[in-house]
């Protein structure tokens, strides 16, 4: 591993007896004057491999258990719960807020995605087009629209599972959900496209979302929206909600068409779901910046991700985050697993004492007693 500080000089120092260097101890060459933030970058050997760290919480496991036998909630339920499934559901329950005095585990992949896909024809993408035609929009920016969806769509990959709506006060989908993109549908979509005109009526950009993002997930085709809006709407922290709570699920490339195009809430929508946010002026055409986007849209990705953690059985743990993103190009995969320990909770395995000789057959049983 490489380390370098592009704001201050460093010393780094290993145990000259030591028969590997695992431990580096880092310092800083001059005195900090406080006058700066101080960077460290390092470089891993094997970038590419996952690197699995471990922090200490700030008890102990019979520290923790302590805190919680100690708790009069926990007395109350210990006195009536005989098998100890009550007092192992009321530490479950507790998981949530007892993160920091227990160990966390982090796994950090960033894998090696490659920049540019080797056989287009092979790249699985569902591909949603969201095109705003309320009276917001003018006819020339909807007609900027359609010239430039008309000449991506019939340059996207043959793998790719394609729909789109447009909206207004209400919504207007081609499919009831996406169809892959064969040559029938490429001409209805076409159709559809020819067809679109500026209606009179607000835009209910919220609800149009909410639909697309409503729609069923494809396993293997990572979702990719565009979005085409000149409006300037009033519900932007309901719409970032949304959007946010499905941002393990798609990436959005927001595109604004004239003034009036909120660009806030369209850089944030694109910032929370690691997509682009592009802006048109009046003079501008549409095609060359639609057709980064869908470069980036049809970049190679991981999806699909899982993650398996293996733990003993008398552990417990509380994972973050539930739902994993599809890995781009340049993405890292961060995933934390806290571990609990319920064996002092659940139910013990009676001890039990043999018979002696000379004994009846009765053997008595000990059980553990409960926390108090």
């Amino acid at each position: 591993m490489g380390l370098e500080s592009p704001s201050h000089a460093l010393r780094a120092d290993a145990d000259p007896w030591a028969s590997s260097a695992t431990t580096t101890c880092v310092t800083l060459a001059e005195p900090h004057r406080y006058d700066r933030d101080l960077e460290i970058i390092l470089y891993p050997c094997e970038p590419h491999s996952p690197h699995l760290l471990i922090e200490d919480g700030t008890m102990t496991y019979p520290e923790y258990e302590a805190h919680i036998r100690s708790r009069r909630d926990y007395m109350r339920i210990a006195r009536k719960d005989s098998s100890g499934e009550r007092q192992v559901a009321f530490v479950q329950k507790r998981f949530h807020k007892d993160i920091f005095p227990n160990p966390v585990l982090m796994l950090n992949f960033c894998p090696a995605v490659e920049g540019v896909p080797g056989d287009l024809q092979s790249v699985t993408r569902e591909i949603l087009f969201l095109i705003d035609r309320s009276d917001t929009s003018s006819g020339p920016d909807l007609d900027k629209v359609k010239e430039a969806l008309l000449v991506a769509l019939k340059s996207l990959p043959s793998g790719t599972l394609l729909n789109l709506a447009s909206f207004g006060a209400d919504i207007k989908p081609l499919f009831p959900s996406s169809r892959l993109c064969s040559n029938e549908t490429l001409r209805r979509a076409c159709e559809h496209l020819g067809g679109l005109r500026v209606d009179p009526g607000g835009t209910n950009l919220l609800a149009a979302l909410g639909w697309a993002l409503a729609q069923p997930l494809h396993h293997g085709y990572p979702r990719q929206l565009f979005l085409f809006t000149s409006a300037a709407v009033g519900n932007a922290s309901r719409i970032l909600r949304l959007v946010r709570r499905q941002a393990s699920t798609v990436r959005c490339f927001s595109f604004g068409m004239g003034s009036r195009a909120c660009r806030r809430l369209l850089k944030a929508i694109a910032r929370v779901s690691r997509g682009r946010a592009e802006f048109l002026s009046p003079a501008e055409r549409l095609q060359p910046k639609l057709i980064k986007s869908l470069k980036k849209a049809i970049e190679p990705a991981i999806s699909d991700i899982t993650i398996d953690w293996y733990v003993p059985d008398s552990m417990e743990a509380l994972l973050s985050p539930t739902e994993l993103p599809a890995l781009y190009p340049g993405d890292r995969l961060i995933s934390y697993c806290v571990l609990y320990s319920i064996t002092c909770f659940g139910d013990r395995r009676p001890l039990v004492r043999p018979a002696l000789p000379g004994e009846d057959g009765t053997v008595p049983v000990l059980l553990p007693q409960l926390g108090g």
